[in-house]
């Protein structure tokens, strides 16, 4: 392999692995939310607008939260809450 050839191929190589995939296989995994204290709640997708959503806690409440106080995650779908931290 000639040295021109070996230099594309590396650059090749590393724009791959700096590259981020295109698609994540998201099926096996669910959404939740969490607060800036840690607890971590269901997210329900579907009851979501501009300012607001609802979650489903850990303890078994299930209620309606503004957006601006959480952040999402994806985890996968068996995973189970730890209790809420007061």
């Amino acid at each position: 392999m000639s040295v021109a050839n070996q230099i594309q191929s590396d650059w090749n190589l590393a724009i791959k692995k700096t590259m981020k995939p295109k698609f994540i296989d998201r099926s096996e995994q669910i959404q939740i939310v969490f607060d800036s204290r840690g607890n971590e709640y269901f997210f329900k997708p579907e009851t979501e607008d501009e300012t607001t959503f609802r979650v489903h806690r850990p303890d078994g409440i299930n209620c309606t939260v503004y957006k601006k106080g959480f952040k999402k995650r994806w985890v996968n779908k068996n995973y189970v809450l730890p209790k809420l931290k007061w």
